[in-house]
């Protein structure tokens, strides 16, 4: 059946800057189908204890009996909760280093009615950092030219010469020019 909107888990986007927390939430919220992430932009003129007060309002606003997922950037949002006024009724988790997939992993995860304690216990291991490093290429055929000052008789004689001497596994390209 479906879950009460009492009994879901919230969850609040917190990020630095004029539109990056909106749009991470509006972007998961769309994929979800579902309006489950609030946000809350912070430009850097603002201090961490404006916006725990903007948290607190919708805290005291929205139901929040299966508890609040709040995904921060960075920094000073990691701590958010130290600026909050009162105490909270209900289990909350602060998760860092925010991103898309992130929120998507925990909309999907709400969406399903899975506990709070579960996603946050299995989100570290679910969405390692992934990378990729790759270098330019550098390989460059190696080669060694003969040449001769008068023509190619004696670069032919001498090339011949070196093919015959050097191992092909040492993939070198012998060139009479």
């Amino acid at each position: 059946g479906a879950i009460s909107q009492q009994q879901v888990t919230r969850a609040i986007i917190l990020a630095h800057g004029y539109a990056t927390a909106s749009s991470i939430a509006n972007v998961a919220n769309r994929l979800l189908k579902s309006q489950l992430f609030e946000s809350f932009d912070m430009p850097l003129d603002v201090t961490p204890e404006a916006i725990a007060n903007q948290v607190m309002a919708y805290i005291e606003s929205h139901a929040l009996a299966s508890g609040l997922i709040i995904l921060v950037d960075m920094g000073s949002l990691n701590a958010i909760h130290r600026h909050f006024n009162r105490r909270l009724s209900t289990p909350m988790a602060i998760i860092n280093n925010v991103s898309t997939g992130m929120a998507m992993y925990v909309g999907e995860r709400i969406l399903q009615g899975v506990m709070l304690e579960d996603i946050v216990r299995e989100i570290g291991d679910d969405l390692a950092v992934e990378h990729q490093l790759y270098y330019p290429q550098t390989d460059k055929p190696r080669a060694i030219l003969t040449t001769c000052a008068t023509g190619l008789g004696a670069a032919a004689n001498l090339s011949a010469l070196l093919k015959a001497s050097i191992p092909e596994a040492l993939g070198i390209d012998i060139v009479a020019c």
